[in-house]
């Protein structure tokens, strides 16, 4: 019998186990059997155990899935008709729980689950509360066999009781929301319904009746009649009370059950048949409560096998039927023995008995020793059951909150969120929460500065806190230690970032937000850069405001969790952009101040560079434009155009630039340690300069950076760039002799400036411009700081001799009297600059436009540079100068001002004497003046707006100068180094260089002692100069001209004239005696010309033949190729050598004399025979022939090719073809230029 009732009971084990696996998805029997093992066989239990007691007795299975087994469960006992793979598929889609069912988008799982069953299921969610949920699933056990998840779907149609359901109408129910319910199946349960209501019997014996008689209605109310009248009858009563016949029934259960379970089955089976196993576990759960000699700790088992209640089911019944609190308080301590604090915690989360449980639990936990030291598990299953359970423990404890938080942050993960739940539900005053919250984090940043990110998390998931409402979290830092402060601020600012990165469009809540702080909190104090920050005195200059420096200190705390992920970094940075525009004047102090502290730069740098590389600089767009209107996409630049140069007029130029007047109460830290200020160390200079040439008549113009309004090193006021320019331009500030000077002049018309970038807060908005007007230059013109200047007619300095030759031409051309004076004034003889004629105009801009790093639309890259590195390397830079060097032996062994001076940051900042000593070696550079290139400014590239910009006055390639400061670097017309040129046959080389029309005028503010600047004579020469402190005048470069001409080159120049003269009188005679001693065909007007055989003149009318090709094809070239005649021209080479008349003795030549041989090689290699060759603009050695005879003739003293090299390189220069051919027998070398027949011949 025994190993029957063994066998027996394995295979039911075993069933349950195979059933548990079938009704839950990706369970497989292993875990069943270990659930099994658990009493965890159903669905039931499944959905109510305990998750952290499952993995504390069964180690092997994983939170995850547990968690996802539980979640289907909860699902498939709530929604009927919904099969293991459906509830599989809902929790892969996130749906868990009754709300969330109520939110599903049908759509999206349409392919995936039936459309009708998740209409059905949304229907249910959506009219049972969730709260409900588990006394709906109770009260579902009073009709069998319909199951608990097709009675919650009555419930939702409103069928809830016995009587609804036998009184519903079939025909007003939708059955498409009824999953597995058929007409027929909901008159069965009506029937049984009915029959429980009429006799009181219980539902397992309802249906068991109606199972034995098949239906037969007769039969079973015959039964029951007659089963009934077997029932006892209180004393009194003809009628037979169920009640009275189940009361004792269960108080003998509540002692039997515990020493004769077979005794206490059979009276259970008596009970159920009059009774509901809800009426049942009430009625046994008070007598329980009642008798104290009820074994609680068999019962309690024996009633879950039994299925009289779920344990969920037990704990509401207590709270139902258990009038006195004394016992409640006795069956929840006993369940809690039985079963611990985790699954009642669990279990009465929802429940009204959270007190009472809170209580009892807490009684348990009194037994443990320091709980609190490692968040005890059993303290963590307490709190789950809310907030009254967590006021019961803090006050049995005496814990503060701040303390009980901290304990419940080191607990796992599972149960932070209920923990913390249950302790700030507590606080029901916002203000009190509030002091919590703060307390609370002042306190995990003493404990343990990592749970601060874990409890804002819980704070912003829960709604305790929002990302709207930030200012609260920002302010806990403020009023503590600065080192605390920093922390604490670091911490907070993690937390929220990183939920801000979780949450949509949290970026775009947080940034406002934090923005508005940080600028509220910059008005409160300020902070060092760096924490020892070694300064006798004024050490709040190096410093930032607070707001700023604590942002900083939260993203260094943000990087150094990346660790290097630069990924991540570019991201951070990406979305920190998106929300600080760096075009906006206000956002952009913050951005400076942030720059200055250690790192932030290269945590931004990348993503300030793909900025600046997207956004096109607007210089391109006056490429082909009028240099006067200049249109950009967003506005017309503003340019004046002055008067030209005039020496009657006495209309004369300065250019001066770079100034960068500052406010040395802010900028000098201290004078040998940090020292930010530079013009004002010799603002007396500067005043100087101005008198001198304000006395001289000269009109000044200041060509941008006025003002130093890029660097605000101080913080003290702190009141941005405006309060600085205010100061600067004081009329009790620093420089107001400056600015009075200026004022001065511009009342005359004799001041005008243009717009650096160091100074452009005046064009920002035209309140700044009224701010600079008003302040000095209210009288006079109108005052504007202007993007461009032009000056008119200023000298280019380049001789024009192809211009000499063409007035000639047009001279004899038009028969008028050639000026000899005039061409001998163009000789260059006596380092007169008056000698120059070409004219073109001068523009003036500062030159920042054409700086990628610092061009107005990339300023806040610029703006950056200048704050994070510029103002550290000029500041630190102080300390070195003023040491000086190293010396041995009585002589400087090492000059600090030369090492600082190899650095590119600091190479401008020079100390006097550093920046004197430059200023000799540029005045002495007479061969080493090359245009500067580098990777913060190409002079090349400024110099090229020469061409890009234009003149309608001018007709030539280059219509205008160019005239620019911004990098400091004096210039005039620096030349372009083209490469070398090889001379064949030889090791020598020839520099190629080609003079640029630009200008640079250096700077007058940061060269210390040092002004420079460019002048513009009455004559219209531009000359570069420099004063010094010993300078009474200014120093001009002496590989310039100067105006002084010496008398005797005057009366020189008139004997020249003179010459000339007769030189012109006599050539004319010559060219008539020429072309009448010619032999090949006569000339008239040299229309029918057409060749001129070298070979049949003498050498002496070589000269003279050549003269008149040259003037033939000048006046070619000023005809139409239709009008125009052709010229043939022949030589013979072997002439151009030596008398020898043999083509043996031309190769010896060639051997011997390296243009022979170059000239022998060229012929070679163009390939030419007998008959013509043409040559075309796009031929390899089209634009080299011309050079090639020049080079002969300087190599062979000849004439003749010289002036062949200056006829073809007229031809060439007009991009004009022409015929060669080569006789070599005869060693008749030809040339064919103008038209010519398309056959070429």
């Amino acid at each position: 019998m025994f190993c029957r009732h063994l066998l027996n009971h394995r295979h039911k084990k075993r069933l349950k186990e195979i059933s548990l696996t079938q009704k839950i998805d990706g369970l497989d029997r292993k875990s069943a059997r270990a659930l099994a093992g658990l009493n965890l066989t159903t669905l039931e239990e499944l959905r109510d155990a305990d998750l952290d007691f499952i993995l504390e007795k069964k180690s092997g299975l994983k939170w995850d899935t547990l968690l996802r087994w539980q979640q289907q469960a909860r699902l498939q006992t709530v929604f009927a008709g919904m099969t293991p793979r459906a509830a599989a598929i809902l929790v892969e889609a996130g749906i868990t729980s009754i709300k969330q069912m109520t939110e599903v988008d049908e759509a999206r799982l349409r392919r995936k689950l039936p459309a009708d069953r998740l209409r059905a299921w949304k229907f249910i969610a959506a009219k049972i509360p969730p709260h409900l949920i588990s006394e709906r699933l109770e009260t579902a056990r009073d009709i069998e066999p319909l199951p608990p998840p097709q009675a919650v779907a009555l419930h939702a149609q409103g069928i809830i009781t016995l009587q609804q359901l036998r009184d519903v109408d079939a025909a007003a129910l939708n059955f498409s929301l009824l999953p597995e319910i058929s007409k027929r199946g909901l008159q069965l349960y009506q029937y049984l319904a009915a029959l429980r209501l009429e006799y009181r019997i219980g539902p397992a014996y309802a249906y068991q009746l109606y199972r034995r008689y098949q239906g037969q209605r007769n039969k079973i109310r015959a039964r029951l009649q007659r089963e009934l009248d077997k029932l006892p009858r209180p004393r009194g009563s003809s009628t037979p009370d169920v009640d009275f016949y189940l009361e004792p029934i269960c108080r003998s259960l509540a002692v039997t059950v515990g020493h004769d379970r077979r005794q206490a089955n059979r009276a259970l089976k008596k009970a159920q048949q009059w009774g509901s196993a809800q009426e049942i576990s009430g009625k046994l759960l008070r007598a329980m409560a009642e008798d104290r000699r009820a074994d609680k700790e068999a019962i309690f088992p024996w009633m879950l096998e039994r299925g009289l209640a779920s344990k969920r089911g037990l704990l509401d019944l207590i709270d139902q039927v258990v009038e006195s609190h004394a016992g409640k308080k006795d069956l929840i301590g006993a369940l809690a023995e039985q079963w611990g604090l985790g699954p009642l915690a669990h279990l009465g989360k929802d429940s009204d008995l959270k007190n009472i449980l809170g209580n009892v639990l807490a009684d348990k936990l009194k037994q443990a020793a320091d709980i609190w030291s490692k968040a005890s598990p059993e303290a963590m299953k307490l709190l789950k059951l809310g907030s009254e359970a967590a006021d019961a423990l803090m006050k049995q404890f005496n814990l503060q909150p701040e303390k009980l938080i901290s304990a419940v942050l080191q607990s796992t993960e599972r149960d932070k969120e209920a923990g913390l739940s249950a302790v700030l539900s507590c606080f029901q005053d916002q203000a009190r929460l509030e002091q919590v919250k703060n307390s609370t984090i002042l306190e995990l940043y003493k404990e343990e500065a990592q749970q601060i990110q874990p409890f804002l998390r819980h704070l912003f998931k829960s709604g305790l806190a929002s990302l709207h409402k930030l200012e609260s979290l920002f302010e806990v830092s403020l009023n503590q230690p600065a080192r605390d402060r920093d922390g604490i601020f670091s911490s907070v600012f993690k937390a929220i970032w990183d939920f801000g990165a979780e949450t949509e469009n949290g970026f775009d809540t947080i940034m406002p937000k934090l923005l508005d702080w940080v600028r509220r909190t910059n008005e409160k104090d300020f902070a060092p850069v760096v924490d020892d920050f070694l300064l006798p005195e004024n050490k709040d200059a190096a410093g930032v405001p607070l707001g700023v420096h604590l942002l900083g200190k939260g993203v260094q705390a943000l990087m150094s969790d990346f660790n290097g992920d630069r990924a991540a970094t570019d991201h951070f940075a990406e979305k920190f952009f998106q929300h600080l525009p760096l075009n906006d004047e206000t956002e952009q102090e913050i951005w400076l101040h942030l720059a200055k502290i250690p790192g932030m730069l290269f945590v931004f740098l990348s993503q300030m560079l793909l900025k600046a590389v997207v956004t096109p600089m607007k210089v391109f767009q006056w490429i082909g434009k009028d240099a006067k209107t200049i249109e950009q996409k967003d506005r017309k630049l503003a340019v004046k155009v002055l008067d030209p140069p005039d020496e009657k007029l006495d209309c004369k130029y300065v250019i001066l630039s770079d100034i960068h007047r500052d406010v040395p109460e802010d900028d000098v830290v201290d004078e040998h340690f940090f020292d930010l200020a530079h013009f004002s160390k010799h603002s007396d200079l500067f005043i100087r300069l101005l008198e001198y040439y304000r006395d001289r008549g000269y009109t000044v113009i200041e060509n941008g950076d006025c003002e130093e309004l890029w660097v605000v090193p101080s913080v003290r006021k702190n009141k941005g760039v405006r309060a600085r320019a205010e100061r600067i331009i004081a009329r009790d500030g620093p420089h107001h002799r400056v600015y009075e000077i200026l004022a001065e002049l511009h009342r005359q018309g004799r001041y005008f400036r243009t717009r650096g970038n160091h100074d452009d807060f005046w064009t920002l908005k035209p309140e700044n411009e009224a701010l600079l007007r008003d302040a000095w230059f209210k009288d006079g013109p109108a005052f504007r700081v202007w993007d461009l200047l032009i000056i008119p007619q200023v000298l280019t300095m380049q001789d024009d001799y192809l211009g000499v030759i063409k007035r000639i031409i047009r001279a004899k051309r038009d028969k008028i009297p050639i000026d000899t004076e005039e061409l001998a004034d163009l000789l260059p003889i006596g380092l007169s600059p008056r000698r120059y004629r070409e004219r073109k105009p001068l523009v003036i801009l500062h030159g920042h436009q054409i700086d990628f790093w610092n061009c107005d639309e990339h300023s806040f890259l610029g703006k950056t540079l200048a704050n994070s590195i510029g103002i550290i390397a000029d500041g630190i830079s102080t300390f070195p100068y003023h040491l000086r060097g190293i010396d041995l032996n009585g002589n400087p062994l090492v000059k600090f001002s030369d090492l600082m001076a190899k650095v590119p940051q600091v190479e401008n900042w020079l100390p006097e004497d550093r920046a004197l000593h430059l200023s000799r070696r540029i005045e002495q550079s007479e061969d080493d003046r090359l245009v500067q290139d580098s990777i913060y400014f190409s002079e090349t590239l400024a110099a090229a707006l020469s061409l890009a910009l234009k003149d309608p006055d001018q007709c030539a390639i280059q219509e205008v100068q160019i005239m620019m400061g911004h990098t400091h670097w004096p210039q005039s017309r620096p030349e372009l180094h083209l490469g070398t040129l090889n001379i064949p046959g030889t090791d020598k080389t020839i520099p190629l260089r080609l003079p640029m029309p630009y200008y640079n005028t250096g700077t007058c503010g940061w060269w210390e002692g040092v002004l420079w600047g460019i002048e513009i004579t009455g004559f219209g020469q531009p000359k570069l100069f420099y004063w010094d402190k010993s300078s009474q005048a200014p120093n001009f470069m002496p590989w310039e001209l100067h105006d002084e001409i010496p008398l005797y080159v005057d009366k020189f120049k008139e004997k020249i004239g003179q010459f000339l003269s007769k030189c012109f009188n006599q050539t004319a005679v010559l060219e008539e005696r020429t072309q009448n001693r010619m032999t090949w065909q006569e000339v008239d007007d040299f229309s029918d010309l057409r060749d001129i055989d070298f070979s049949a003149l003498d050498a002496a009318l070589h000269s003279a033949a050549m003269n008149t090709a040259q003037i033939w094809a000048l006046r070619h070239l000023e005809q139409t190729p239709k009008t125009s005649p052709a010229l043939e021209l022949s030589f013979n080479l072997r002439g151009l050598f030596a008398p020898e008349t043999s083509l043996q003795k031309f190769s010896v030549m060639a051997e011997k004399t390296p243009a022979a041989n170059f000239l022998a090689t060229m012929i070679e290699k163009l390939g030419v025979g007998k008959t013509w060759k043409k040559l075309d603009p796009q031929h390899a050695w089209y634009h080299q022939i011309g050079v090639i005879f020049f080079y002969a003739a300087h190599f062979l003293k000849n004439s003749l090719c010289n002036k062949l090299g200056l006829l073809l390189n007229l031809f060439i220069s007009k991009e004009k073809e022409m015929m060669i051919k080569f006789d070599s027998q005869k060693g008749i070398f030809s040339i064919k230029l103008g038209r010519f027949d398309n056959d070429g011949i």
